[in-house]
């Protein structure tokens, strides 16, 4: 009889622990990708920093001189470019 109690109870606190272990994993886990969404929003901010520094010291700017200053593609220009004119900091010419 107290090895049939003993073994419950060995299920239940398996059970508890199981438990607990996934619900601590799933608030860790919630809590790193937050963390890594402000982390990508200062990075995009220090870049938009970065151009709009450049701008103001050469008058303006083409995708090419952001890709040689960050070292990433024309698309990766385009879009940090883009948003810079969505916010009214730059004003885009040609195409």
């Amino acid at each position: 009889m107290w090895e049939s109690k003993n073994k419950k109870m060995n299920y239940l606190i398996l059970t508890i622990v199981a438990i607990t272990g996934v619900a601590l994993g799933v608030y860790f886990a919630r809590g790193r990708q937050e963390g890594n969404e402000n982390c990508v929003e200062d990075k995009f901010l220090k870049k938009e920093n970065k151009i709009l520094g450049f701008l103001r010291e050469n008058g303006e700017v083409r995708n090419r001189n952001i890709e040689e200053l960050f070292g990433v593609s024309d698309a990766t220009v385009t879009r940090h470019l883009d948003i810079l004119e969505e916010k009214n900091f730059i004003l885009q010419k040609g195409g």
